[in-house]
């Protein structure tokens, strides 16, 4: 989780705007990786003491605030139903994509973020598999949630060499924590999520709800 972490640019930070990347980047801070590796004086020198204390530890994905999720939802999820589709990379990536794109958008939104990834593929003989995984730090990017999807989809394909149709695939969230560590967004901090390039076959049917 932190080496894909230390890999984006320090401006997908929550509270890294433009005039504060600005100054990052006059000490050579352009990843978040060269952020957590800066001496954590040298940062609170040069942003304050409260904003550069607070973005030294979400470089390293730490958060010492006590999280507080009663009357909060427990998991997100979405879903999209796809007739009979070969159960191949150029099929399920996109679909999961813009599942991951839809959760992602209403977790940031109320400001939560989710340790474990759940996956469902259902076959066309009406067989379903899930596999889910755990992480040590909570997520709700689009990328974040894509790419951890898109490998539990392979490995149960990997052990269903006689699935080659799919009918439905899913993905949920659970595990929630409010206020998100670190926003990793796809899309503009001000704007809406930028919706992924993908043709709306793959995902007919798809919803989304978030449950209590």
């Amino acid at each position: 989780e932190l080496e894909f972490l230390h890999e984006l640019p320090v401006a997908l930070m929550w509270g890294v705007g433009p005039a504060t990347g600005a100054r990052l980047a006059k000490i050579g801070v352009f990843t978040i990786g060269q952020l957590a590796e800066s001496s954590p004086q040298s940062v609170e020198r040069l942003l304050g003491h409260a904003v550069g204390r607070r973005l030294t530890a979400l470089a390293w994905n730490r958060d010492p605030r006590e999280v507080q999720t009663r009357g909060r939802a427990r998991s997100a999820g979405a879903q999209s139903a796809l007739g009979r589709r070969p159960a191949i990379e150029r099929v399920f990536k996109p679909t999961l994509h813009h599942l991951a794109d839809r959760i992602g958008a209403r977790l940031r939104a109320k400001s939560l973020a989710g340790r474990t990834i759940t996956v469902r593929v259902r076959f066309a003989d009406l067989r379903s598999v899930t596999r889910s995984l755990t992480l040590s730090a909570p997520v709700s990017s689009t990328r974040a949630l894509a790419e951890i999807a898109e490998d539990l989809v392979r490995s149960v394909l990997a052990d269903h060499l006689d699935g080659r149709m799919i009918s439905l695939l899913a993905i949920s969230v659970s595990n929630l924590d409010a206020h998100a560590v670190v926003q990793l967004l796809l899309s503009t901090k001000s704007g809406p999520p930028v919706m992924p390039k993908f043709g709306p076959p793959s995902v007919d049917g798809a919803h989304l709800g978030l449950m209590p």
